[in-house]
């Protein structure tokens, strides 16, 4: 989303000859915003299923412990 926006200011130039339109960054058929929704529904949607994986392929007797941020790993 940064590179995009910074891309679509004027800050920073891209490689490729066509230029970064705002229709073409967030709302064509491959446009970014387009992308991050599909991948973020794919993965709430696959996240039940990485759970069970994780329970059946673990170690009988192995405590399988999920970590959800830095805080969570210091302690």
């Amino acid at each position: 989303m940064r590179r995009s926006l910074r891309r679509l200011t004027g800050r920073e130039e891209r490689a490729q000859a066509r230029r970064l339109t705002w229709s073409r960054a967030f709302f064509s058929r491959r446009s970014l915003l387009r992308t991050a929704i599909r991948k973020n529904r794919r993965y709430c949607n696959n996240r039940p299923r990485y759970v069970l994986q994780v329970q059946e392929t673990a170690t009988p007797g192995a405590r399988v412990v999920r970590l959800r941020g830095p805080p969570e790993l210091e302690r």
